[in-house]
């Protein structure tokens, strides 16, 4: 019997900090960027999640995480889901131009 697992905080280095970066899963958002803790809380469960950040100034960029498979086998109860998304995270946005390019 697998039992559910809570949310995960997945740890998220961003460039530029003034980047704004939504978690969606099956096309529904389920959580944001918060910069103050580096970090978002999203639900687990066996499917992706994409992660879309945009800045002003920046090309709009969108990753995909897909969930690990790791077990935790309890004795009187079955295993325990534990598969969790990478973390930390590593995001760096380009600019929209590159120094010395025309505008």
């Amino acid at each position: 019997m697998t039992m559910p697992a809570g949310p995960q905080e997945i740890a998220l280095s961003v460039m530029p900090q003034t980047a704004h970066c939504d978690v969606l899963q099956q096309g529904n958002v389920v959580g944001s960027y918060d910069p103050a803790r580096g970090s978002v809380t999203v639900p687990r469960s066996g499917n992706g999640v994409q992660i879309f950040c945009v800045a002003p100034g920046y090309k709009d960029v969108r990753i995909s995480l897909q969930p690990g498979n790791e077990f935790i086998w309890l004795t009187d109860f079955g295993p325990v889901d534990n598969a969790g998304y990478p973390s930390p995270v590593q995001i760096v946005m380009q600019p929209e131009t590159q120094p010395g390019q025309p505008v």
